[in-house]
C-alpha cells in the first residue's frame, strides 16, 4: 500500500467525530492528531498540478547541475504545459516569464531555440500573453535572434515567436518595425489586423535572415533526388562505426492545413414532405379528409380576441414606454374579463334551466298525488261501511 495513502487513513481515524465522541470518559486523552505531509496530500490530490510541472520544469532549466539534454526535455515538457490557454496565462502569476526571456540569451542554441518556441507558443492568439510578452522586452531580443543568430533554428523559432507576436496586437507590431533595420522597415502604415500586411513583413525578415524557409522551384521539380539535409533543415552527419547513434527525437510538425468544408445543401420542407404547420381554420369550413383528429378549431369571439391580444404583446417585445405596456395588459385583461363574463352566463343559464326541470318534475309528481287520493278514499268508505254493519244468525 502507498504509505502516503496509508498516512491519510490514520490521520483521518484519529481525527474522526466518531472515535472522539466513543470515551466515556471526558478527561480521557484523545488521540494527539498529527499533520499530513506533502506526499500524503499529493497522493490524494492525484499528483502534482501543471502549475508546479511548470516550475519544476523552469527550475531544471536553470539548474547547473542538470544536463543539457535533460533541460532540452524539460523545456519540451514547459512548452506542451503552456500549449494550454490558462497555463500561458499563468506565467505572469507565477513569475515565469523573466526567466523564460533570460534564456533568449543563454549560450546553448538548443536552449535558445527552445525559449523562442515557448515564447511563440505562448503568445500565439492571446492577447493576455502578448502584453507580458511587450512588458518584459521580449520583442528586441527576438528581433535580434532573427536576424544575426548564427542558428538556422533559432532563427526559425524567434521568427515565428515574433509572428506570433503581432498579430492582432498592434503596440507589439510598432515595437518590432521600431527596432528592424531601416531597409527591412515597411514604408507605410502596417495594419496588425491584416494577414496580408503582416505577411509581408515577415517576409522580408525571412529573407535578411538567410535560412531556408522554403524550398526552392528547383529543390521542388527535383523532388526524387535523395536531399543529405534532414526534416529539420540541419546536415545529418554519419555516425562513426564504434560509437552508438543517439536514438531519434521526436518532433513536433505543424497540423496540415484541412480542405475547407463543402456548404451543406439546404433542402426545403416540399423536397423533404414536410407537413405544413397548422393554422386557424375558420367555423363553417369542413376539415379536409386525411387530417388528424384532435384539432381545436376557435369560433368563439373572446376567446379569438384574447389569443390575439396576447400574441401581439409577446411579439411586440420590448414595450417602448410603461403606459404602452398598461395598455395591452389592459386590453388583455378586458378581453379575459368578458370571456369570463360569457362563460358565467352560460353557467347560470345552465343551472336555471336545470332549476326549471327539477321544478317541473315536481309539479307533475304533486298533481299525480292530489288525483289518486280521492279514488282511493272512495274505494275505502264503502268497504268500511260493509264491514261495520252486524249479523246475527238464529238456529
Amino acid at each position: 500500500m502507498d504509505p502516503g495513502l496509508n498516512q491519510l487513513l490514520k490521520w483521518s481515524i484519529e481525527n474522526s467525530e466518531t472515535t472522539q465522541n466513543d470515551s466515556t470518559d471526558p478527561k480521557a486523552e484523545r488521540p494527539s492528531g498529527h499533520g499530513l505531509n506533502k506526499e500524503a496530500i499529493r497522493s490524494l490530490m492525484g499528483g502534482p498540478s501543471d502549475a508546479d510541472l511548470m516550475k519544476l520544469s523552469m527550475a531544471a532549466v536553470q539548474s547547473p547541475d542538470v544536463s543539457l539534454d535533460d533541460k532540452l526535455v524539460a523545456f519540451d515538457n514547459f512548452e506542451q504545459l503552456i500549449e494550454i490557454v490558462d497555463n500561458a496565462n499563468n506565467l505572469e502569476s507565477l513569475a515565469l516569464w523573466t526567466p523564460l526571456v533570460t534564456e533568449l540569451s543563454n549560450a546553448e542554441a538548443g536552449i535558445r531555440r527552445m525559449a523562442a518556441w515557448c515564447i511563440g507558443t505562448a503568445v500565439q492568439n492571446n492577447v493576455k500573453t502578448q502584453e507580458r510578452a511587450l512588458a518584459v522586452d521580449a520583442l528586441p531580443l527576438l528581433v535580434q535572434l532573427a536576424l544575426g543568430d548564427p542558428n538556422d533554428q533559432v532563427r526559425r523559432k524567434a521568427i515565428y515567436a515574433l509572428s506570433s507576436a503581432i498579430r492582432n496586437y498592434p503596440p507589439a507590431l510598432q515595437v518590432m518595425v521600431q527596432h528592424l533595420p531601416k531597409d527591412l522597415r515597411p514604408g507605410g502604415a502596417v495594419n496588425a489586423g491584416d494577414m496580408d500586411d503582416v505577411d509581408k513583413v515577415m517576409d522580408g525578415i525571412k529573407q535578411a535572415s538567410g535560412g531556408t524557409f522554403a524550398a526552392s522551384k528547383s529543390e521542388k521539380s527535383n523532388g526524387s533526388k535523395k536531399s543529405s539535409l534532414g526534416s529539420s533543415g540541419i546536415k545529418k552527419s554519419k555516425p562513426s562505426k564504434g560509437a552508438k547513434a543517439p536514438p531519434p527525437k521526436q518532433q513536433k510538425t505543424r497540423p496540415i492545413a484541412r480542405p475547407a468544408k463543402r456548404k451543406r445543401r439546404v433542402y426545403t420542407e416540399k423536397e423533404l414532405g414536410l407537413p405544413k404547420l397548422n393554422t386557424i381554420t375558420p367555423v363553417g369550413v369542413d376539415l379536409p379528409k386525411g387530417k388528424k383528429k384532435g384539432k381545436i378549431f376557435v369560433d368563439d369571439q373572446e376567446s379569438m380576441m384574447t389569443i390575439l391580444a396576447i400574441v401581439n404583446a409577446n411579439k411586440e417585445g420590448q414595450i417602448e414606454s410603461k403606459m404602452m405596456k398598461s395598455r395591452q395588459m389592459e386590453e388583455i385583461r378586458e378581453a379575459r374579463r368578458k370571456e369570463a363574463e360569457v362563460r358565467q352566463e352560460q353557467r347560470h343559464s345552465k343551472l336555471e334551466e336545470r332549476k326549471d326541470s327539477i321544478r317541473r318534475k315536481r309539479n307533475v309528481k304533486t298533481e299525480k298525488n292530489v288525483t289518486s287520493e280521492p279514488r282511493e278514499n272512495k274505494d275505502r268508505r264503502p268497504q268500511a261501511s260493509k264491514s261495520g254493519k252486524k249479523r246475527v244468525s238464529f238456529a
